[in-house]
């Protein structure tokens, strides 16, 4: 793991720029000519991510792996160019280009202008380091073929903004508005003078707070007409051009600038470690003092690192941690014997990469045959181990209550206990309980559910109360001294009286009553009943909760 420490990157910035393809290096084919950035009137664009800020403009791609032009004036190669002569900033084969002003009449003031939608929005409130490298062009071409004058603007640069700007005037329509080619705006990075060096590369670049940004712009921003000029090459008082080149534009956060690598974990075994810095800065400081790119680490803790990029201190830290030497902690497994054999695979999160097992195979993958203890070796980065996987196997279950009971006894109920014949691993009743045996005394059905690997097996056993029995006077008397005789009441024993109704021959309800309390007194409201014969229908309830009806004929004597 120590070797994550000394990655070495060609241009540490890119690892925290967040602007996309900052140095123009990913694009769609070699086969281009003529304002190849964004959609334009002469061909699709082919390099990623970069746009023209402006419906007219065209600005430039210019690549080494450019197909040879048929004419010298597509010639977009590096770095040789139909505009100049110039090698990338840095070891790549592409940079990009805008005239930011190009004035071919008195009326008519061109400009073009590259934008890059950032990876991220800026963060309000964050410094930033934001800028570009430029070259201004020779355009041996453009002196020759126009007669141009060269000149050189004191003040362009970089425009940071929470939208993109952008003029979707057409400049094609008869006669050409005057500001179809402007972008208004203030940039917030800019030269600080005009800029005419055709061999070097110079740094336009500063520091920024943010406040939400999300789109870069470059170009010349001032008011039409209102352009300071330095005269390179003087020809003529209307053919005017201003061409540059742009390579490696970046917008770092200051904290946390990739420096160093991301956070990471490190086994313990491996400190003391050797910590590098990315190199792409100048002026390293640890926070202990130290100024070489490579620290001697201890242990584990955060380290912090300054350094200069582009004018900009930049300040990044790396948090380690101490992985300890992971432990082969198995969890035991159970199956069912009719399953084996079965395959088996160890959990992702162990912390080894290889593993070895009793019959020599290696990986995550083994299959189990038997039930018993398997050994298996786990080595990674942090050390080796040794595990044991218990298996365990099950047979079907067999779960049994025996036969039906009656718990009917001298008339009464009696409680009886409920077990299985066979012990089980676990006891799941109807009851809810969870014990090995019950106690039950109230008819009915009761079951007792078990699992194991195997599955879930159950049984059931019905036990039955005593006999339900009701008794129905045939006669009554209402006038009756006794009270036994003067009410008609069914009487019940192992059963419960729900209901009784009685009928006159007329088939007409007389009287309705529910419960035990139900009596009939021979009325009919208030009216009393006449001598006679009346039916009855008696509903009633088994103490297993069946619900029976016993009918018949009572005797009404005066």
């Amino acid at each position: 793991m120590i070797s994550a420490f000394l990655i070495q990157v060609p241009v540490l910035v890119a690892s925290q720029n967040l602007v996309s393809n900052h140095s123009f290096e990913q694009f769609k084919t070699c086969n281009f000519v003529y304002g190849a950035i964004d959609t334009n009137s002469t061909n699709e664009p082919v390099v990623n991510n970069w746009f023209a800020g402006t419906l007219g403009s065209t600005p430039d791609y210019f690549n080494a792996c450019q197909s040879p032009p048929i004419f010298p004036s597509d010639n977009y190669s590096i770095p040789n160019n139909f505009l100049g002569h110039q090698q990338t900033f840095n070891t790549g084969e592409a940079y990009s280009g805008v005239n930011l002003i190009y004035r071919f009449s008195n009326a008519i003031e061109a400009r073009e202008y590259i934008q890059n939608r950032l990876t991220q929005k800026l963060i309000a409130g964050k410094l930033y380091c934001a800028g570009f490298y430029t070259s201004f062009a020779n355009q041996d071409s453009a002196v020759v073929r126009d007669n141009a004058t060269l000149v050189a603007p004191s003040t362009w640069g970089m425009l940071l903004s929470t939208t993109r700007p952008f003029n979707s005037i057409d400049p094609f329509i008869s006669p050409t508005p005057t500001n179809a080619f402007y972008l208004p705006g203030t940039p917030q990075i800019t030269t600080s003078g005009a800029i005419t060096d055709t061999t070097n590369w110079v740094l336009v670049s500063g520091t920024y707070l943010a406040g939400g940004e999300e789109w870069l712009t470059i170009g010349n921003f001032n008011p039409i007409g209102q352009t300071a000029l330095d005269t390179f090459y003087n020809a003529n008082d209307f053919a005017v051009s201003s061409y540059y080149y742009i390579d490696n534009v970046f917008v770092i956060p200051m904290e946390g600038g990739g420096l160093l690598p991301q956070d990471t974990a490190i086994c313990t075994a491996s400190f003391p470690l050797q910590l590098s810095a990315f190199p792409g800065f100048t002026g390293y400081e640890w926070d202990n003092g130290d100024t070489a790119m490579t620290k001697a680490i201890p242990a584990p803790g955060t380290y912090a690192i300054r350094a200069n990029y582009a004018g900009c201190q930049i300040l990044d830290t790396i948090t380690i941690t101490a992985l300890p030497p992971p432990v082969l902690n198995l969890a035991p497994v159970q199956f069912c014997e009719s399953a084996l054999p079965v395959g088996y695979t160890l959990p992702d999160s162990l912390g080894f990469e290889l593993y070895t097992w009793p019959d020599g195979s290696t990986g995550q993958n083994f299959t189990i045959r038997e039930a018993g203890e398997i050994t298996v070796l786990g080595t990674g980065d942090c050390g080796s181990g040794t595990g044991s996987l218990t298996v365990m196997v099950d047979a079907p279950l067999t779960v049994d209550l025996g036969p039906d009971i009656s718990i009917c006894f001298d008339g009464g109920l009696q409680d009886v206990i409920l077990s299985s014949t066979s012990p089980l691993p676990n006891y799941f009743w109807s009851t809810g309980e969870f014990s090995p045996e019950i106690t039950a005394g109230l008819p009915g059905t009761y079951s007792l559910l078990s699992e194991n690997a195997c599955g879930s097996f159950q049984d059931e056993v019905a036990l039955s109360g005593c006999e339900p029995r009701v008794y129905v006077p045939t006669v009554f008397s209402p006038g009756s001294l006794y009270d036994a005789n003067a009410f008609f009441r069914p009487f019940a024993s192992h059963a419960d009286i729900l209901s009784l109704e009685v009928f006159d021959r007329w088939g007409s309800m007389v009287y309705y009553g529910e419960g035990s309390a139900a009596a009939w007194d021979g009325r009919h409201g208030s009216r009393e009943c006449s001598q006679g014969v009346y039916a009855y229908l008696v509903r009633y309830a088994a103490e297993n909760g069946d619900t029976q009806i016993l009918h018949g004929g009572v005797l009404l004597l005066r």
